[in-house]
């Protein structure tokens, strides 16, 4: 050092002694720093350096103040101490000390200060302004040094960093501390010493550090991968483990969707991940080992691919993830393998054969199962060599099969038809293969698939169709009917030879609209017309005239043409026809019509002649008809009333005798010949349909059974009877006699059919006939029905006489067996009852003859009983009057005695206004008793109204041999013939009871 006389000797050797023990104690931490590692003992050894640097002022301190104060009488004890602290500071060269006075001139310097300015010489800064020492450089640094003196002039301190010049050698960024000094005893500054450390290599280091830090940070923002920092926390009261975000980059937080978590508890945001991911983390932090794994967030739903390491020692406690979301990627492998497994799938089970193959074609890869099917090859033979595919190939096809497979490989889609020759049976099978390239990322091919389809089948068909089409080349070219070929709408796509040859026209003139040249002008818009309406009905047909181009004439054809199947996969249909010389026919056809005038004159003179003569027949055959009805009545009648005239004569003649008891017996077949007289009007009345009837509501099963007894002794024993009668089925409104009698006709018919016995079976049940059940002649109207069947096993019926048997008089028994009324009566009461008669029969087998009558919706009545003979007393009703108006007196006269005998007062009268007349007389009757079929103008019914307008509430019975006026339905009425008792128990009926 260079300095001028030190202080006093007894306080230098105070300072000199502490002095000494500071350096001591430094220089063993100084050293002890030097051997630490890099980290933050290099921090420490940097704290160190200062702190000698400030000793090392201290000392130049003291030493200036001492020449300050101008005491030059320094014990002589005190050099070696001095000496010894000179050879400290001078040593420390890394740190620049000097010592300036209140004027801002250096004092005093160290040997670091001459290092760091660049003054070799140093005497050369003894007296040198502070500024001028350290040159600034600029007027901002200037007045920054001037700043810093006077702050420590004035008792402060300074620390900071600035550049200052080093004489001759640039510029030196540098640590400056500045500090006053005082002299002892003394307050007031005296002087400063400034300390210079040099910054410039550590400013470049953290200049470096921090454009380093700029490109981390940058990288670190700009990762696709999270990054993040986690400190352990202390473990949670309730032995939970726990870990603190310290910083995570916007990739970690787009990963998780939560923004910037940093200072945040990892437990506290996802509470419900799983404590694997913990102990994931303390083993990372526990045994420095790097963790690399995948795992589910299960809170995210996302699958990442993790890298755990610990940051610097255990002791901070911290760690690092480096995290990929891999979900995409993991999802679309599992699409890849589901994928191929479907792919797999399908080439397992298709019915072609699906091949891979890789190195530039010379391998497969892989071939389905189908190929051991087509090839009639093991596939493991190819697999192994691919050189026996070219085997399997037939020699005339591989020459073209073997050129596939270098233009798949140069990047075609190749379609190869070649047949193979199968090993398994030496079958010959045709096959398409489709060959394609395969490309990898860069667009290169990286291999070749494709497709076989065995094609035998489209092969046999294309060649029959190709037959077919040869045959139909054949038949066109060889029928005379002009053939052509047309797409929708009339135009056409081929014509045949034939058409060419007659019209003239080529093939080519001919397609599209071009054949319509050969057709007449006039018959244009006909042709075209069939045309349009041919869409619809898939048919096209006209008649036109074609030209032919050998003469010039026109002729007649006919264009018949159909619409065929569509060529191809949704390609248009096809229509095909010909064209038929109709010439002939034509002319043919105008000479008719030229004759149909004349035709038709002479067809309705015929038919005015046919007309006549069927009227001439029907008439004769009305007259046969009613000669065949009036011949068979006659007969009847004839033999009817031969039993009464001759019972009659017969009597008389007893009578005259005195022989009275013969009398009575011919009197009685008299009265029974009347009977069946009476019953054949009956049976005629019914099949006319003009019988009175008196209809109840009745069951049929009800009466069928009552018959049953009687039926049984009808039929006699070599006939089974069997009823099946359905109960419940309903009821009827019909006459009860009148159903009767038409179950006794059948069952009589059935037995007559049995000569040598058989089965007879009356059934009733429920039926319904709809509007389509009931034939047109059928007169019933639609509804529900009770059906009563009679069947019987007896000989049958034949067609022929199926169509007669409901002729009156017709019948098929022996002469004077029977009258041929009985079916027709049957016939008219069920028709006049609103039914339907139906008869089935077949020879040898039986008759079923099915009577249905309209179901009644009320209840049914019961069949009342007949009455039995009265008592004079009962019939009569004392001086009771009846008014009885017939004009026959053979009527009128027996029944008007008869009532007498039995005490009534009879009035009669011959005719309706004879009957009024007596009431306008006076004539109070209590009952009127008139015929409904009288002379005159005045039916019964007429006078039976005008009675009762004269006479309000007169009671009326009607007598009727043939009902041709249509009476009131509540009328009581006799038909006759009748019994005089039958008159007498009506009478009583019919007038009104006392009480």
């Amino acid at each position: 050092m260079h300095d001028q006389p030190g202080p006093d000797p007894e306080e230098l050797r105070r300072e000199r002694a502490a002095l000494q023990r500071e350096v001591e104690r430094l220089r063993q931490e100084l050293e002890g720093a030097r051997r630490a590692p890099a980290g933050p003992a290099a921090e420490l050894g940097a704290l160190l350096d200062q702190r000698i640097a400030e000793d090392q002022a201290r000392l130049i301190a003291s030493r200036a103040a001492a020449t300050l104060r101008g005491h030059a009488d320094a014990e002589p004890a005190a050099g070696w101490h001095e000496a010894e602290l000179r050879t400290v500071i001078e040593g420390a060269i890394d740190c620049a000390i000097v010592v300036t006075g209140r004027d801002g001139h250096v004092l005093s310097w160290n040997p670091g200060a001459g290092a760091l300015l660049g003054w070799g010489e140093a005497a050369a800064l003894a007296g040198m302004p502070l500024d001028a020492a350290l040159e600034p450089g600029d007027e901002a640094a200037a007045g920054a040094l001037a700043a810093d003196a006077a702050t420590v002039l004035g008792g402060g301190r300074v620390s900071r960093e600035g550049w200052v010049r080093r004489r001759g050698n640039g510029r030196a960024w540098v640590a400056i501390e500045a500090m006053p000094l005082r002299a002892p005893g003394e307050a007031t500054p005296v002087g400063a010493v400034w300390m210079l450390h040099d910054r410039s290599a550590a400013r470049l280091a953290e200049a470096a550090l921090r454009e380093e830090e700029a490109k981390y940070r940058i990288l670190f923002e700009a990762m696709d991968e999270g990054v993040m920092i986690f400190e352990r926390l202390p473990q949670r009261p309730n032995g939970l483990r726990d870990w603190r975000y310290v910083t995570m980059n916007p990739a970690s937080q787009a990963m998780f969707r939560t923004g910037d978590l940093t200072g945040r508890s990892v437990r506290d945001h996802f509470p419900d991940e799983d404590e694997g991911w913990y102990d994931i983390f303390d083993r990372a932090l526990e045994t420095g080992e790097v963790a690399r794994f995948e795992r589910e967030a299960r809170s995210q739903g996302r699958i990442l691919q993790m890298y755990v390491a610990r940051v610097q020692d255990q002791a901070r406690g911290r760690i690092m993830v480096v995290m990929q979301d891999v979900t995409t990627h993991r999802r679309a492998e599992a699409a890849l393998r589901e994928s191929e497994e479907r792919f797999r799938s399908f080439a397992e089970n298709s019915a072609d054969v699906l091949w891979i193959a890789g190195e530039q074609g010379a391998r497969l890869e892989y071939l389905s199962p189908a190929f051991e099917r087509i090839f009639g090859e093991p596939r493991d033979h190819l697999l192994a060599d691919l050189g026996r595919w070219r085997d399997l190939v037939h020699p005339e096809d591989r020459a073209a099969a073997f050129e596939a497979m270098p233009r798949a490989l140069a990047g075609e889609t190749v379609v190869a038809q070649y047949r193979v020759v199968r090993p398994a049976d030496g079958r010959v099978a045709h096959l398409r293969d489709t060959g394609f390239p395969i490309r990898d990322a860069s667009g290169r091919v990286a291999r070749v698939a494709g497709i076989v389809q065995d094609v035998s089948d489209m092969v046999a068909a294309s060649g029959a169709l190709e037959t077919e089409k040869e045959r139909f080349r054949r038949l066109a070219e060889g029928i005379p009917q002009l053939v052509w070929r047309s797409a929708d709408g009339g135009d056409w796509s081929w014509a045949s030879p034939q058409w060419i040859a007659f019209t003239g026209l080529t093939d080519a003139a001919s397609r599209g609209p071009g054949w319509l040249g050969a057709v007449h002008p006039d018959d244009r818009a006909v042709v075209r017309a069939a045309w349009g309406r041919a869409a619809a009905m898939d048919i096209v047909d006209a008649e036109c005239r074609l030209r032919r181009a050998a003469d010039g004439t026109w002729r007649w054809f006919q264009m018949r043409g159909a619409r065929g199947p569509a060529v191809g996969a949704g390609g248009a249909a096809e229509w095909l026809g010909a064209c038929a010389d109709i010439d002939d026919t034509i002319r043919a056809r105008e000479a008719l019509t030229r004759g149909a005038e004349e035709l038709e004159a002479r067809v309705a003179e015929r038919t005015g002649e046919l007309m006549a003569a069927e009227e001439s027949l029907r008439q004769a055959q009305k007259m046969e008809a009613i000669g065949q009805l009036t011949g068979g009545i006659a007969h009847d009648f004839n033999n009817m009333l031969q039993g009464v005239t001759g019972a009659l004569e017969m009597a008389r003649r007893r009578m005259d005798e005195g022989r009275a008891g013969d009398a009575a017996r011919y009197m009685l077949a008299a009265r029974d010949a009347a009977g069946r007289a009476a019953g054949l009007t009956r049976r005629l009345l019914a099949f006319a349909r003009r019988q009175r009837l008196d209809p109840k509501p009745l069951k049929p099963e009800a009466l069928a059974a009552g018959m049953a007894d009687m039926l049984r002794r009808m039929v006699g024993p070599a006939i089974a009877l069997e009823l099946r009668l359905e109960d419940g089925a309903g009821a009827v409104l019909c006459d009860p006699n009148e159903l009767e009698s038409a179950i006794l006709n059948l069952c009589i018919n059935a037995r007559d059919a049995m000569p040598e016995g058989g089965s007879l079976t009356i059934a009733s049940r429920g039926a319904r006939l709809g509007a389509a059940a009931l034939r047109p002649d059928e007169a019933a109207l639609p509804g529900d029905f009770i059906e009563i069947a009679v069947r019987d096993t007896g000989t049958g019926m034949a067609p022929e006489v199926m169509e007669r048997v409901l002729e009156p008089f017709f019948t098929t028994k022996p002469q004077g067996q029977g009258t041929g009324l009985g079916l027709s009566q049957v016939f008219g009461f069920v028709r006049q009852s609103g039914g339907v008669l139906r008869i089935a029969s077949t020879p040898g087998r039986g008759t079923t003859v099915r009577l249905l009558l309209p179901r009644h919706a009320g209840g049914a009545a019961a069949v009342p009983d007949e009455a039995g003979g009265m008592e004079q007393a009962e019939l009569a009703a004392a001086g009771a009057t009846v008014l009885m108006v017939d004009d026959e007196t053979t009527v009128r006269t027996p029944a008007a005695e008869r009532l007498r005998d039995l005490g009534y007062h009879v009035v009669e009268a011959p005719d309706g206004p004879a009957a009024l007349r007596l009431l306008d007389e006076g004539l109070r009757p209590d009952l009127l008793v008139t015929d409904v079929g009288l002379p005159g103008r005045m039916d019964g019914r007429s006078v039976a109204e005008a009675a009762q307008d004269r006479l309000p509430g007169l009671p009326v019975l009607f007598i009727t041999g043939f009902a041709r006026v249509a009476l009131p339905d509540d009328a009581a009425v006799i038909p006759k013939p009748f019994d005089l008792e039958v008159l007498a128990r009506a009478i009583t009926a019919a007038l009104p009871r006392e009480g």
